[in-house]
């Protein structure tokens, strides 16, 4: 979106820092490895009655901040803490968020024809780099509250890998293009720390440790926080149960939702690439398999 950040500020230049920061209480976070099954998570989750979202994920808020691209001048990650926040990107990427934010209907929250509006609005926001991003986040919503989903890990690597293919083949997923001294063409997904040791290796290798450290990081960060802030769900439960799953997130979200009307419908979510299977992973068994050192450790402890 060109001039984002000119549009946000106009729309939001009457609101005091404070109160730009009292729209935003106990905003929800998503966490999950990419290709967890987080996408049809937030298509759930932003369709019901009073939730708010920007409607997809927050690569354009992020892409308007050129210092937030990486951690730091070297690009050794993705990886955002504290310092990246400072009051001018702080003030900022709240801006952004309230001038997209919108509800089930498309209609806008700065719209001067909505009445009835929330003093609050229950935000919802779902990017698979907040993994990495969760100190950040903190320092901009410090009362932000956290959804963590998790899959099976031969799920997820298996799904990194078919993404990776693509991505390479068509740049769909390349989140960086020209990434110094990489091997592939493109680097795709979240960056985390310690990437360059995956030079030369497998993508199945790549996927893995994308997997490993998004999982590491966000279960190390949360464990920081009172338990009362996270909610823990496995994608197994939301596909196969999909109903008393959902109505217990919602319930997390807001513990006075009228959850005896909800229903849901599961549907592919939109970076679906082909027909879900719980079985589809064994078209990379071996590599996956060869990797279990890895991702069982993690497997089992959690």
């Amino acid at each position: 979106m060109q001039n984002l950040l000119s549009l946000a500020h106009q729309a939001t230049q009457h609101l005091t820092d404070k109160a730009l920061s009292q729209l935003f209480q106990q905003p929800i976070f998503i966490l999950s490895a990419p290709r967890s099954g987080s996408t049809l998570l937030f298509e759930q989750l932003i369709q019901q009655d009073h939730m708010w979202s920007i409607g997809n994920e927050s690569h354009v808020v992020f892409s308007q901040f050129p210092h937030l691209r990486f951690a730091n001048g070297e690009q050794d990650s993705s990886s955002l803490n504290a310092t990246h926040a400072d009051a001018r990107t702080n003030r900022l990427i709240k801006a952004c968020f309230l001038f997209m934010l919108q509800n089930k209907q498309n209609q806008r929250y700065i719209d001067p024809k909505l009445t009835g509006l929330p003093k609050a609005p229950i935000f919802i926001e779902k990017t698979p780099r907040n993994a990495l991003n969760i100190p950040f986040i903190l320092k901009i919503f410090p009362d932000a509250r956290f959804i963590y989903l998790q899959r099976d890990p031969r799920q997820t690597i298996a799904s990194l890998i078919e993404a990776w293919h693509l991505g390479i083949k068509t740049g769909r997923f390349a989140t960086y293009p020209n990434l110094p001294g990489w091997h592939l063409p493109a680097w795709c997904f979240l960056l985390p720390a310690g990437w360059r040791q995956m030079i030369g290796k497998s993508i199945a290798e790549i996927a893995c440790f994308q997997w490993q450290q998004s999982n590491q990081t966000i279960e190390y960060e949360l464990a920081k926080l009172d338990p009362n802030r996270t909610h823990r769900l496995d994608y197994y439960d939301l596909i196969n149960n999909s109903h008393t799953t959902l109505c217990k997130v919602i319930k997390f979200i807001n513990p006075n939702h009228d959850i005896s009307t909800l229903s849901f419908k599961l549907t592919p979510s939109n970076t679906t690439l082909t027909r879900p299977d719980p079985e589809k992973w064994r078209k990379y068994e071996d590599e996956i398999m060869a990797l279990k050192s890895i991702w069982g450790k993690k497997s089992r402890e959690t």
